[in-house]
């Protein structure tokens, strides 16, 4: 009899630590693929390739998780976590919300700040060429890159450098790629510690 208890508790042990043990392997599944993801999307942005997708995809993320996912905006208006917040505010007033659908005032969204986005693309880039026009020209002989000073709106200082005759040559539209390089690497490794904390805490 006491055998026998001893067995079925041994079984129920043996089943609870194989239950664990399978709960763990899913977890690590789960961080597996997160890690790939991550890892692809930082060699894209090391690389400079699929970089410009992957900000396009980031964009229309951004735009489209601001109302719920389908139907009639209804009631819907801009408030906390519109994309005001992201540097815009949307040309929609309040008929707009009342009759549009979701989709269609997303789509408008996403093109309204990918219009903002490339017109702050180049302003940024106008600013600082003739920057680097004056190095070429006075420390050219010396210097190959340069460095650019730019904040992420945190008050932190991203280290970027921008090569000086690729710059001249695509009139400081090169200066605004390594600046996205960066500013996506420093967003992608700050998140990518977030999630490791969360996994692993």
């Amino acid at each position: 009899m006491v055998t026998k208890s001893i067995e079925r508790a041994q079984k129920k042990v043996e089943e609870n630590n194989f239950g664990i043990r399978k709960r763990l392997l899913e977890y690590d599944d789960v961080m597996n693929i997160q890690r790939e993801a991550i890892y692809k999307k930082r060699a894209n942005a090391l690389s400079g390739e699929r970089l410009s997708v992957d900000l396009n995809n980031m964009f229309q993320a951004i735009t489209s998780n601001r109302w719920p996912t389908t139907g009639k905006a209804a009631t819907t208006t801009p408030s906390a976590g519109t994309p005001a917040e992201i540097g815009i505010d949307p040309e929609m007033d309040a008929a707009d919300f009342a009759e549009g659908r979701i989709e269609e005032l997303s789509d408008r969204c996403f093109h309204q700040f990918r219009e903002f986005y490339d017109r702050k693309s180049h302003f940024t880039s106008d600013a600082l060429l003739p920057i680097v026009e004056n190095v070429h020209k006075n420390e050219g002989h010396r210097y190959k890159r340069i460095a650019i000073p730019f904040t992420d709106g945190r008050s932190k200082m991203l280290p970027i450098s921008a090569d000086i005759e690729l710059a001249i040559k695509t009139k400081g539209r090169s200066i605004m790629a390594d600046i996205e390089k960066a500013v996506t690497l420093s967003i992608i490794d700050e998140n990518g510690r977030s999630t490791s904390a969360r996994w692993t805490s």
